[in-house]
Protein backbone atom coordinates (compact mmCIF):
# COMPACT_ATOMS: atom_id res chain seq x y z
CA UNK A 1 0.00 0.00 0.00
CA UNK A 2 1.04 3.45 -0.81
CA UNK A 3 -0.20 6.90 0.57
CA UNK A 4 0.18 9.21 3.69
CA UNK A 5 0.31 7.13 7.04
CA UNK A 6 1.86 9.61 9.27
CA UNK A 7 1.26 13.78 9.74
CA UNK A 8 2.62 15.59 12.38
CA UNK A 9 0.44 18.60 13.62
CA UNK A 10 1.69 21.46 15.45
CA UNK A 11 -0.73 24.52 16.26
CA UNK A 12 -0.76 26.06 19.70
CA UNK A 13 -3.96 27.89 18.89
CA UNK A 14 -7.97 26.93 19.45
CA UNK A 15 -10.57 26.61 16.76
CA UNK A 16 -12.53 30.17 16.50
CA UNK A 17 -15.88 31.16 14.94
CA UNK A 18 -14.36 32.17 11.68
CA UNK A 19 -12.11 28.82 10.99
CA UNK A 20 -14.94 26.33 9.88
CA UNK A 21 -15.54 28.92 7.47
CA UNK A 22 -12.42 28.88 5.79
CA UNK A 23 -10.56 25.33 6.98
CA UNK A 24 -12.55 22.52 6.40
CA UNK A 25 -11.22 20.15 8.93
CA UNK A 26 -13.04 22.08 11.95
CA UNK A 27 -16.52 22.69 12.45
CA UNK A 28 -18.73 25.19 14.23
CA UNK A 29 -18.67 22.63 17.42
CA UNK A 30 -15.20 23.37 17.72
CA UNK A 31 -15.71 26.69 18.91
CA UNK A 32 -17.80 26.01 21.80
CA UNK A 33 -16.70 26.80 25.49
CA UNK A 34 -13.80 28.72 23.96
CA UNK A 35 -12.75 26.22 21.31
CA UNK A 36 -10.83 22.75 21.29
CA UNK A 37 -7.59 23.06 20.08
CA UNK A 38 -6.88 23.00 16.30
CA UNK A 39 -4.69 20.00 16.42
CA UNK A 40 -7.27 17.87 18.31
CA UNK A 41 -9.70 19.32 16.38
CA UNK A 42 -7.79 17.98 12.93
CA UNK A 43 -6.69 14.84 14.22
CA UNK A 44 -10.55 13.76 14.83
CA UNK A 45 -11.56 15.42 11.48
CA UNK A 46 -9.03 13.45 9.78
CA UNK A 47 -9.41 10.18 11.24
CA UNK A 48 -12.75 10.33 10.69
CA UNK A 49 -12.38 10.97 6.64
CA UNK A 50 -9.36 8.11 6.98
CA UNK A 51 -9.26 5.99 9.82
CA UNK A 52 -5.45 4.91 8.69
CA UNK A 53 -4.25 7.77 9.55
Amino acid sequence: AWGVRKITLLDSGRVAMSNPLRQSLYTFEDCINGGELKVIAAVKSLKHIFPGV
